[in-house]
């Protein structure tokens, strides 16, 4: 298990690291998928820049929320967003860990505090939406009680057979007060 720290994002330092691994994840997955447009569009369609740019507004409570892992040393190594759907449903977003970290656990860290944080903003049910040649990310998933979504109306992507689609209730998990 590693020894980085999971804390929500607050400060500017902190927005500034998430965008930036966030941005590191959309690079990694163009060179994964060896399709660059298809995350092009993705970044397009889903305004991501205009919501970067608007962080607070987006990613932050009310809205959703931020997690960054951090190695002892300070240096930033994983991210995990969560945006609200509906009153009931969340989505965790862009979950990466950089080359620095990768196989200490920091995912798995990443992960359980994203799903503790879901059941206590008050949802219900986590979805997810990831790629199939993140094989190692669908595994991880798979062991922190997601299943496969079927729901095409929560999907709705023409042409895209690329995608998994998954959920997992919140409602086991106890919110901390």
């Amino acid at each position: 298990m590693s020894k980085a720290t999971v804390f929500p994002v607050r400060a500017a330092p902190d927005i500034a690291a998430a965008v930036d691994l966030a941005w590191q994840f959309f690079e990694f997955a163009k060179q994964a998928t060896g399709r660059p447009d298809l995350v092009e569009g993705y970044l397009a369609d889903h305004r991501v820049v205009e919501k970067f740019a608007d962080f607070e507004n987006h990613y932050l409570p009310p809205m959703g929320d931020c997690l960054l892992a951090r190695l002892e040393d300070g240096t930033a190594v994983g991210v995990v967003m969560l945006t609200t759907k509906t009153p009931q449903r969340c989505e965790m977003n862009r979950m990466f860990v950089s080359d620095k970290a990768r196989g200490l656990g920091v995912g798995r860290l990443l992960g359980m505090a994203v799903l503790q944080r879901g059941a206590e903003m008050g949802f219900d049910e986590m979805t997810l939406d990831t790629l199939k040649v993140f094989e190692s990310a669908v595994g991880l998933y798979r062991a922190l009680g997601f299943v496969d979504d079927t729901r095409p109306d929560l999907y709705h992507q023409p042409g895209n057979d690329m995608g998994v689609h998954m959920c997992r209730p919140l409602t086991d998990l106890a919110p901390h007060t």
